[in-house]
């Protein structure tokens, strides 16, 4: 059985003992943590904090292990539903469900999906089956497989993975 440590980082006591130690040392620094001389913050919270993670991992105080930063989904490549038709992840005549099946389309060769008489995108067709104004349709669709369903977010996840590596 793995264990896990818990780390608790006070940003805001570490960026006060950076300033004390600049005005101190100036950049000789002399403070007692070594990660201080790598790290540089910025007036940006989030590269800030980004560095931070660098230098203690590069100080050994963090493995890799420990600490890994996703992107939100909003700063990944776009991924349109019909690129994943066009290279055969998900192909023309797959059936897409809602999680607990209640909803199945099939997949045009086009990327539209239909239900009976509903044609859209997969947001489109996601929204109007459940009579609601919006939907977004990578968390709602499934990808119907014989003995299990896979979220579309997550083939989509998969299939950028994989683009971002070859490149």
């Amino acid at each position: 059985m793995s264990t896990t440590q818990k780390i608790i980082i006070d940003f805001y006591k570490i960026c006060n003992d950076y300033r004390e130690d600049l005005n101190i040392e100036l950049r000789d620094f002399g403070s007692k943590n070594e990660f201080m001389q790598l790290w540089v913050p910025s007036s940006d919270l989030k590269k800030s904090l980004c560095n931070l993670i660098d230098a203690l991992k590069e100080t050994k105080i963090l493995g890799d292990e420990v600490v890994t930063l996703t992107k939100s989904r909003r700063d990944l490549p776009k991924i349109p539903f019909g690129e994943l038709v066009e290279q055969g992840i998900i192909p023309p005549g797959a059936v897409l469900t809602d999680k607990k099946e209640k909803f199945k389309a099939t997949v045009s060769i086009d990327g539209s999906l239909k239900i009976k008489d509903i044609s859209g995108s997969i947001h489109q067709v996601g929204a109007k089956v459940q009579g609601l104004p919006s939907c977004n349709g990578w968390d709602f669709w499934h990808v119907k497989e014989i003995s299990s369903t896979t979220l579309l977010d997550d083939i989509r996840g998969d299939y950028r993975k994989k683009k971002i590596e070859l490149n």
